[in-house]
């Protein structure tokens, strides 16, 4: 059990794993000094609100809808919580959305924390569970999904492979000369981003697919990294050396992280607002300028979501499970 538990929540780390490489000056938007800090955090640019729930195992929360729907350990829907539907409808089981698409599809996984971790999808918030073929391998997660229902993730639980599913059926996608890959993400026009890694002791290494063939993203002086969403526009984000990263067109950035030191670029969207964190604390990128997201009384946080419209999805912390919260 406490192996599963801990891959679980391994699942949402990665490594930190030349090419041509922008690094941003470190400004941070609104923050300098101590006074700005606090002047910041008390909601003068956007406002904090906590999401409803108790209970919560992790407090997990990973994106956020155009229409608001935000998912993550169960969904909220104009301010009201409810659980996933589950796979055994198991006391003992577990349900989280990964990601949801602008029709309200979810993908993601159900877990009994003892044998299985099975990718799942729902078609909406308060549908029932359908399990995603996996083939002979002993399990899977579904991380993403686009509005043609095309889904990604991975398949096998002790031999992860970067997957997709594409009208019930799956698909394993190259990894060249890596053993592993995980597939993270996928746009409306099929462009799929991830990590493949394993074999020769080499860090992951961030990754696109395009109409299947992998191509590696450009790391500079970072020895590896991992590719985490992409846009329509084909805006990349992810992290490399644990720098929070953007890629476009083949070209590495890495985004500013002030005083803090190091980062993860969670989320962008269509707008190219990207959200993560920076150090312990939830942070937004606009124009490559960081501004720190408020936390109230909270230590710290996590930003992973972001809609077109700009609301933002993610995590406080104080030590336990985390506080689902929304920045709007």
């Amino acid at each position: 059990m406490k192996k599963l538990i801990l891959i679980i929540t391994m699942l949402f780390l990665v490594n930190s794993c030349s090419k041509e490489t922008e690094i941003l000056p470190d400004e941070i938007q609104n923050v300098s000094g101590e006074d700005s800090y606090d002047e910041f955090r008390k909601g003068k640019d956007l406002s904090l609100s906590i999401l409803p729930g108790n209970n919560f195992i992790f407090g997990i929360v990973t994106d956020i809808s155009n229409q608001g729907i935000i998912v993550g350990e169960g969904a909220w829907v104009n301010g009201e919580y409810s659980l996933l539907d589950n796979y055994l409808d198991g006391s003992w089981e577990y349900t989280e959305g990964s990601r949801i698409n602008n029709q309200g599809q979810i993908v993601g996984f159900v877990s009994d924390f003892f044998e299985y971790l099975l990718p799942a999808y729902w078609e909406h918030y308060d549908s029932e569970v359908t399990i995603l073929p996996i083939g002979d391998f002993d399990g899977g997660y579904a991380y993403g999904n686009n509005e043609q229902g095309q889904i990604v993730g991975f398949a096998g639980f002790t031999n992860r492979q970067a997957a997709l599913w594409e009208n019930d059926e799956l698909s394993i996608l190259p990894t060249g000369e890596f053993s592993n890959g995980w597939a993270r993400d996928i746009n409306n026009n099929g462009q799929i981003v991830g990590f493949v890694f394993g074999g020769n002791n080499s860090p992951n290494q961030p990754a696109v697919w395009n109409n299947g063939q992998l191509s590696l993203l450009p790391t500079g002086e970072f020895d590896g990294g991992a590719a985490w969403r992409i846009n329509n526009n084909g805006g990349i984000v992810g992290v490399v050396g644990g720098q929070p990263a953007y890629w476009k067109n083949g070209k590495l950035t890495v985004l500013p992280t002030g005083s803090f030191g190091d980062g993860f670029a969670y989320a962008i969207n269509n707008s190219k607002t990207i959200v993560g964190q920076v150090g312990d604390q939830p942070a937004m990128w606009k124009n490559g300028k960081l501004t720190l997201l408020p936390v109230d009384t909270f230590d710290g946080g996590i930003a992973y979501g972001i809609n077109d419209p700009g609301k933002v999805a993610g995590e406080l912390r104080s030590g336990g499970p985390s506080q689902p919260a929304l920045w709007e």
